[in-house]
């Protein structure tokens, strides 16, 4: 049966994976304009949600791992910096 609106059920994948996709990419961009300000908590925590959002980007992890190495969480940073090569590898 096809929803009312007229899409299939895979035309509304399709779209909640662009938008997660999307969102997440705004994330990270917000994340790097925080680090950038010296705001090294709040890009983290755009960093994070970035990464709750779409995991598999190695990007958000890497970005993560900056924001957390500026504020000297070095064993979290190496931790999300691994993340970022083992990522990078399956993209």
């Amino acid at each position: 049966m096809k929803p009312m609106n007229g899409t299939t059920t895979t035309q509304d994948g399709e779209i909640e994976t662009r938008l997660r996709l999307r969102l997440a990419g705004e994330l990270d961009g917000l994340g790097d304009s925080l680090l950038s300000r010296n705001r090294e908590e709040d890009a983290a925590e755009a960093y994070r949600k970035a990464i709750e959002t779409d995991p598999d980007d190695p990007g958000h992890h890497f970005g993560y791992a900056m924001a957390l190495a500026q504020q000297s969480f070095f064993e979290e940073a190496i931790d999300e910096k691994h993340k970022t090569l083992v990522f990078s590898q399956f993209t």
